[in-house]
C-alpha cells in the first residue's frame, strides 16, 4: 500500500512539474494563457494586396499584351519586377514602424548581419505579398517603401541564401558578376522580334498617403497598386536610348505606384 501510495504521488509530482509548450506572447495570434514555455509564436501580418494596371481606371496589365509608347508605337512587356524593401507604416507625426521579421545574412566580405526581413519581389502575377509580423498596433498615415535596396543589405552575398528569397543569386535582381543588386528589371518587345532589356541600379523612395488603423486580432492589408503606363509615360522606344528610358523609369517609378 505504501508503495502504491509512492508511486501515485510520484506520478502526480511528474504530471504537476511537466511544462506546457506554447506562445507566450499575449499579442500573439496563437498565444496559449496555459503555457509556462514558450515556443512557435505566430503574429498578425502587415501585406500588400497588389493590383497591377495599365490606366487609371484600373484596366488589368497582362504581360505580351500590346501597348502604346508615347510616339503611339506598340511595344510589349516580357517580363518586369521591382525589389521592394525598408518598408514601414508612418504617424501622423512621422515616426515609422516596420515589421519584427529579421534573417541572418552573409555580407560579400564574408561577415554575418541580421537584417529586417522585409524583401518583396514585386512582378505581374503577384497579387498577395505578406511583409511580416507587425505588432505596432495604432493609426498610420502613410506608407513608405524603398524600391531597391540601401546599407548593409546592398552588400549581402545572394549566392548564399535561400532560392525562394527575394536576394537569392537565383532571382533577377543579384548580378552575380560584380556582386550587386538590380532595383528593377524590364524586357521589352519592340517592333515583335526586337527585345531589350532594361535593368536599374538606383534606389527610389516612394511614400503614399493612406490612412489606416492597425488592431490587434487583424492582419494589416495595404492595398497597394502599379500603373505601368505611368511608369512608361514620355518614353519613346524607337528614339531612347537605354540609359534615356532607364532615367525616365526612375522618374516615373514613385509616380506609378498609388492606393487602390
Amino acid at each position: 500500500m505504501l508503495r502504491l501510495f509512492f508511486c501515485v504521488s510520484l506520478f502526480l509530482a511528474f504530471v504537476s512539474c511537466a511544462r506546457v509548450e506554447g506562445c507566450m506572447d499575449p499579442i500573439a495570434k496563437n498565444f496559449d494563457p496555459e503555457a509556462d514555455k514558450n515556443c512557435c509564436c505566430q503574429y498578425y501580418q502587415l501585406r500588400f494586396d497588389i493590383d497591377h494596371s495599365i490606366d487609371t481606371f484600373g484596366t488589368d496589365f497582362s504581360l505580351l499584351n500590346f501597348y502604346s509608347d508615347a510616339a503611339a508605337a506598340a511595344y510589349q512587356i516580357k517580363s518586369s519586377a521591382l525589389l521592394i524593401s525598408d518598408i514601414s507604416l508612418v504617424k501622423a507625426d512621422g515616426t515609422a514602424f516596420y515589421i519584427s521579421d529579421s534573417i541572418l545574412t552573409t555580407q560579400q566580405n564574408g561577415s554575418s548581419s541580421w537584417l529586417r526581413d522585409d524583401f518583396i519581389y514585386l512582378k505581374p502575377g503577384t497579387f498577395i505579398s505578406n511583409i511580416g509580423a507587425f505588432i505596432h498596433y495604432g493609426d498610420y498615415s502613410k506608407v513608405r517603401f524603398l524600391v531597391g535596396l540601401s546599407g548593409v543589405a546592398a552588400q549581402s552575398d545572394g549566392a548564399v541564401l535561400n532560392s525562394s528569397h527575394p536576394l537569392s543569386s537565383s532571382n533577377a535582381f543579384y548580378n552575380s558578376v560584380n556582386g550587386s543588386y538590380r532595383s528593377g528589371r524590364w524586357e521589352i518587345i519592340k517592333n515583335v522580334t526586337d527585345t531589350t532589356v532594361y535593368e536599374l541600379s538606383d534606389t527610389v523612395w516612394v511614400e503614399l498617403d493612406y490612412p489606416l488603423s492597425c488592431r490587434d486580432g487583424f492582419d494589416t492589408a495595404v492595398p497597394l497598386g502599379f500603373n505601368y503606363s505611368t511608369l512608361m509615360q514620355d518614353v519613346v522606344f524607337a528614339t531612347d536610348d537605354s540609359l534615356t528610358v532607364l532615367q525616365k523609369f526612375k522618374n516615373n517609378i514613385r509616380h506609378a505606384f498609388y492606393i487602390q
